[in-house]
């Protein structure tokens, strides 16, 4: 969990930025044989 004390969309670029370089990183787990990796989002119900 991340706190930002700017913009909503600070939060938003950041969650965007985190995914596409996941990807790449999963591009090169792959090609050396390892399972890809995934960012797991959960909301809480209260």
């Amino acid at each position: 969990m991340a706190l930002f004390s700017g913009e909503v969309d600070d939060a938003v670029r950041a969650a965007i930025s985190m995914l596409k370089r996941l990807r790449i990183y999963n591009s090169h787990r792959k090609r050396v044989g390892y399972s890809a990796l995934d960012i797991n989002r959960f909301r809480n119900h209260a």
